[in-house]
């Protein structure tokens, strides 16, 4: 069962580290906030991709901070499951701000 979608303003203080995180603009709410978030999440989703594609899109558990490379455990289900998540999470909320349902990853 999926979890319902939460809505309400965004804290001051979390409003800030996406500012810092993601270059989310100031004042931005509602859709606007919506979307800015799903771009930064698309950022996210196809950063991953560039990382994968070279190892025919298998994962390893870690990113090395140095040169990017693919480090640690293979194919561990739960890195497959949280990427699986986040692409339900953003087709869910696509149709909420008015976006495409799909992103390239």
């Amino acid at each position: 069962q999926a979890a319902a979608a939460t809505t309400g303003a965004v804290d001051k203080d979390t409003y800030a580290l996406l500012q810092q995180a993601y270059s989310i603009d100031a004042g931005l709410t509602g859709a606007a906030l919506g979307k800015a978030l799903m771009g930064a999440g698309d950022g996210v989703l196809m950063r991953i991709r560039k990382h994968v594609e070279a190892d025919d899109f298998h994962m390893k558990e870690q990113l090395s901070r140095t040169d990017g490379s693919q480090t640690s455990a293979k194919d561990l289900t739960w890195g497959y499951a949280n990427i699986l998540k986040a692409m339900k999470a953003r087709k869910d909320a696509s149709a909420a701000v008015g976006l495409a349902s799909s992103v390239i990853v």
